[in-house]
Order: structure tokens, then C-alpha cells, then sequence
């Protein structure tokens, strides 16, 4: 099978998007009055954003696995990015908590569906009031607890407001975490767990020295395959301009660990849950599944202390 060009496929008719973007919120949707309840929530963002977020190639997406098509990409590269000794800041942005990495040297994303490098802008998550949902994306209609969106920007074009501009300017990559309540806790996880309980108040933030999620996702993206497609922001003004890298390997948490981020408050005062948007019709995109000849699932749990079979 012919290895198909997502971003040449983009320019004509949407956008490879790796993920959600909440930095891009405090570019251009913060004017943007839209939240996740009855008032403010995803039912009415195509009033408020109509030129997008009524469109015809939506994120996120439900990911049937019998109707995609099977492909051979380049590897991934994640330059710079899964050292867990990071300098980071996380905040409460009243629609997520969103973690920015501080670094010497620009982290690149390159290779897979992409034609050229994207640069690390921020990584944030979604998750639900329960555990049985939480996440955006759904493979074969489940839900995870959580889901957690690394978001990059096309690197010629400067910056992620610029590349906002353009069909093939983000990519957003996605992981699931599952919440299980016979887990303790994922140690992995922890560090930052701990960093969201001082997060509390809309506009608050903390720094973190330690960073060691970003090992946690780097072994979980080494342990097969990926979805890919062309989609959009997961937010007003919900732009049509991402390229979707989803991985389907989940990592598990435990319940206390989902439970801090449902401590955390909006803007409106309301505790910070259900802030996912629900499913968008695929309409006449391809979803994409990107194999890998390394499988190393099980590296994971056995660092973890931690057997579970998925």
C-alpha cells in the first residue's frame, strides 16, 4: 500500500492534528466565552465559533479499529522531550491543567505522518466526574479516565499562533490513562499528581523540577503502533489545522491520582470535571494505523511493580 501524504492530503481537504491545544486557547479563544456545562459547554460552541467548530473534519473522534487502513510511516523522533529531569511549570487555565517545559534546546517531533519538524509548545489533559470516561477519543466507543495531549507547532512557521493559520500547522499527540482502584499509585505519575493539588484556583501555578511522566509516555510510545488522521482543535475556535497522533496503549493510574485534577476549579468557581469534548462525525477522512516492529508493552509494568494485563 502507497504510503499516503497526510499534510499534501491536508491542504485540500483538512488537517493532520495530533491532539488539543490549550496554549492556543490563551492566544485567541479566551475572548472566546466557552466552558464544559449546560451554559458554555461543546452544544454551544458552533454558535460561538461558527466557522470551525461546526465543520465537517471535528475533533475528537471515535477510532473504529476494523475500518482503518494499515500503513508502513517513517519513524517517530521525539527529540529532546522524554528526559524526566525537566525544569516545568503547570497551571490552572480554567479549562485544563497545562504543563510547559523549560528547555535549552527546541523539543522536535519529526518523522510518522509529518514532512517536517514541529516544535513542543505545551502538554495538557481531559478527564471525567468518573473513571469510566474522561477521555476525547474513544477506541471502538471506550472511554479511558483520562486523556493527556502533547502539542506541537510546525517549526518554520515560528510560532504556534502563526501556525494556527495554516492547514498543516499543528500536530497533537495523545495518550490514554486508565484509573483503577486497586492501584495504589503510578509512581511515575505521582510527581505530577502532587504538583495539581497546589493548582487549585483558576490562574494559579507551580513548578516542578521532575518531570517524569514524559518517560512514562516515551515507553508507551515505543510499545506499537499509532492512529493518525486529519482533524482540529478539541476547543473554540476549534480550527481545522491538526494532525492527530493517537496511541492506544493505555498507562494506568490509580483513582486518587485521577481524583486530584477533579479538585481543580473553573473560572466559573464549578470543580473541573467533564472538560472533553464528545465525539465528532468522521465524515470522508481516513483514520491511519501506523505499525511498529517494537513492542516493549510490558517494560512499562514491570518498572511499575505493576502486572496488569491489557
Amino acid at each position: 500500500m502507497k504510503i499516503p501524504n497526510l499534510q499534501t492530503e491536508g491542504l485540500t481537504r483538512a488537517i493532520i492534528v495530533l491532539g488539543m491545544v490549550t496554549k492556543f486557547q490563551g492566544l485567541l479563544v479566551d475572548a472566546l466565552d466557552f466552558g464544559y456545562n449546560e451554559e458554555n459547554g461543546p452544544d454551544t460552541w458552533p454558535s460561538i465559533a461558527p466557522k470551525y467548530c461546526a465543520g465537517d473534519h471535528q475533533s475528537p473522534i471515535n477510532i473504529p479499529t476494523a475500518q482503518v487502513a494499515v500503513v508502513d510511516f517513517p519513524p517517530l523522533s521525539y527529540d529532546g522531550f522524554w528526559g524526566a529531569r525537566k525544569k516545568a511549570t503547570i497551571t490552572n487555565n480554567g479549562h485544563s491543567a497545562e504543563v510547559s517545559i523549560k528547555s535549552d534546546l527546541p523539543i522536535i517531533l519529526n518523522g510518522g505522518p509529518l514532512t517536517e519538524g514541529y516544535t513542543f509548545q505545551q502538554l495538557h489533559f481531559h478527564w471525567g466526574s468518573e473513571s469510566t470516561l474522561g477521555s476525547e477519543h474513544t477506541i471502538n466507543g471506550r472511554h479511558y479516565s483520562m486523556e493527556v495531549h502533547l502539542v506541537h507547532y510546525k517549526s518554520s512557521y515560528g510560532s504556534l499562533q502563526n501556525a494556527s493559520n495554516f492547514q498543516d500547522g499543528l500536530a497533537v499527540v495523545a495518550f490514554f490513562l486508565q484509573a483503577y482502584s486497586d492501584l495504589q499509585k503510578n509512581t511515575g505519575f505521582e510527581y505530577l499528581a502532587k504538583a495539581v493539588q497546589s493548582i487549585t484556583e483558576v490562574g494559579s501555578s507551580a513548578s516542578m523540577n521532575h518531570l517524569s511522566i514524559t518517560r512514562r509516555l516515551h515507553e508507551k510510545s515505543w510499545s506499537g503502533g499509532y492512529y493518525t488522521y486529519n482533524g482540529s482543535l478539541t476547543t473554540p475556535s476549534c480550527n481545522e489545522v491538526v494532525t492527530w497522533i493517537v496511541y492506544p496503549q493505555y498507562i494506568p493510574i490509580s483513582e486518587k491520582q485521577v481524583d486530584v485534577f477533579r479538585q481543580l476549579k473553573t473560572k466559573e468557581g464549578d470543580q473541573m470535571v467533564q472538560n472533553f469534548r464528545p465525539v465528532q462525525p468522521l465524515n470522508d477522512r481516513e483514520i491511519y494505523y501506523a505499525t511498529s516492529d517494537l513492542n516493549i508493552d510490558t517494560l512499562y509494568h514491570f518498572r511499575e511493580g505493576y502486572s496488569r494485563v491489557i
